[in-house]
């Protein structure tokens, strides 16, 4: 059966926002070995703890969605309506996410997260 979700974590950068370091090739795998290690650019912290654990958070949401029957996310893909949509976009985990529309309507969606200090949609793009 295949997922409801693909859930893909990766990469790395660092904590200061006046550093462009970062390394995408880094696996969620490693990440314990990478929290509170300094940026190799600037010295800033690459990955707090807060960080890694908002990416653990996000694994178990993505292992939750596809605990579900894909009849109920397609119940639930379909159940979503304009003003729903305007209720997210007015929620702070959706907050200058785009593509926003894409939720709504028929087929499967890729959504990217930054989980920086908090966790937020960043875009949401049709699959």
């Amino acid at each position: 059966m295949e997922p409801n979700a693909v859930i893909s974590i990766s990469g790395i950068k660092c904590d200061n926002t006046l550093c462009d370091y970062r390394d995408d090739s880094v696996s969620v795998e490693s990440y314990p070995q990478w929290i509170n290690k300094p940026c190799p650019k600037c010295g800033e912290n690459l990955l707090t703890e807060e960080d890694f654990r908002n990416a653990e958070m996000l694994l178990s949401i993505g292992h939750l969605i596809n605990s579900l029957p894909p009849e109920r996310m397609a119940e639930l893909n379909q159940a979503l309506t304009e003003e729903d949509l305007e209720e997210l976009r007015n929620n702070p985990l959706f907050k200058d996410a785009q593509g926003l529309d894409n939720l709504s309507g028929d087929g499967k969606v890729v959504i990217s997260f930054d989980t920086h200090k908090e966790i937020k949609v960043s875009e949401i793009k049709k699959a």
